[in-house]
């Protein structure tokens, strides 16, 4: 009997949600709703849910119309409330209890010559009682995990805000550090220019190796930030600096990154 109860409930809730077929699959006849409690209609209403879905052909058919019978008298509950009753037969009782269960339930409620009032099978188990407690310790836990996902939720997006400010703070270090070695030595090129042209421009313009080392910072700190993961708007800060990274002198001529 204990395949998956997931896919028990699963079944016996597409069941509870398809109440427009009712009158064609619950067929004809009296029911006599005044024998049971309303806890004993939903009771049974799940015993006949989980044979439905143990069974197949003719038998599965029986039990979906005992289902959609049973749900003609009782209006819906909420699916956590349907789910544990489920699952407390599922789990507490055997195939052959849950059975005697349903067809008890479907002759009581059928059966002009039956007893005036039903009588629970395993009482002790199912009860009236015994069911408000399992359902509350149910929804409690439901609660306890709902409080627990979202604290967890809380502490995830603190994680990632705090991971997301030290990934900000790393990655902004890097382009400060590429940008200041960069700026550094295009200032130590344009000066020895500027004394190249006061002195009359003769022969090859100083600065290159200058121009070359600043590129160089430049083009490390782009490695840097794509080993540690940066956000692209920070290689895409660098490119724009490295971009404008040219110094003129001579009529047009000068040195920049290749």
């Amino acid at each position: 009997m204990k395949r998956g109860i997931t896919t028990l409930l699963a079944a016996t809730a597409v069941a509870a949600s398809v109440g427009a077929a009712t009158a064609q699959d619950s067929g004809g006849g009296a029911r006599h709703f005044e024998r049971f409690t309303e806890h004993e209609l939903r009771m049974c209403q799940g015993a006949a849910g989980l044979m439905q879905d143990l069974n197949t052909g003719d038998v599965k058919a029986h039990y979906l119309a005992s289902y959609y019978a049973f749900g003609e008298g009782i209006e819906f509950e909420a699916i956590e409330v349907f789910t544990d009753r489920v699952y407390l037969m599922f789990h507490n009782l055997s195939r052959d209890e849950i059975k005697a269960l349903a067809d008890a339930c479907d002759d009581a409620l059928r059966s002009d010559a039956g007893a005036s009032r039903f009588a629970l099978l395993r009482p002790d188990i199912i009860g009236q009682g015994p069911f408000a407690t399992f359902t509350a310790t149910r929804a409690e836990d439901r609660a306890a995990a709902e409080r627990g996902r979202l604290a967890y939720e809380q502490e995830e997006r603190e994680r990632q805000r705090a991971e997301a400010e030290r990934l900000d703070g790393e990655c902004s270090a890097i382009v400060d550090a590429g940008v200041e070695k960069a700026t550094r030595s295009f200032k130590q090129a344009q000066g020895e220019i500027q004394v190249w042209i006061r002195a009359g421009a003769f022969g090859s313009a100083p600065g290159q190796y200058d121009i070359q080392n600043g590129c160089s910072a430049i083009d490390s700190a782009g490695s840097q930030l794509n080993a540690r993961g940066c956000p692209a708007d920070y290689a895409n800060a660098l490119m724009n600096f490295r971009s404008g990274y040219y110094i003129n002198f001579n009529g047009g001529s000068g040195y920049g990154c290749n």
